[in-house]
């Protein structure tokens, strides 16, 4: 998306986990530390998440091992397609050239 910067948190682990990181556990832990890290402010939290009302502020995916990223998910390839991305003239005519 457009107008976001791109953040990498690498979390270095110090016992095995079971379940892999899913956004929405990562998101309600930083909920959890804005409502904790800014107490005395009562309605801090409450004022993040109507951030999100607009354009959200900050997007959060699932976690994924250092140095991969996740695989995009892409309709199969079709003939169709494909004529018309080379188109088939040309295609016919270059494959038959010497």
């Amino acid at each position: 998306m457009s107008g976001y910067k791109d953040y990498t948190i690498v979390i270095r682990l110090k016992s095995p986990v079971v379940t892999p990181f899913q956004s929405d556990t990562i998101f309600g832990h930083i909920c959890w530390a804005v409502r904790f890290l800014k107490w005395k402010e009562e309605d801090r939290l409450a004022d993040f998440l109507d951030s999100y009302n607009g354009a959200p502020p900050l997007l959060v995916s699932n976690g994924f091992p250092e140095g991969y990223l996740p695989k995009p998910v892409l309709p199969p390839v079709t003939q169709d397609f494909l004529g018309r991305v080379f188109q088939e003239e040309d295609l016919k005519e270059k494959a038959y050239r010497i």
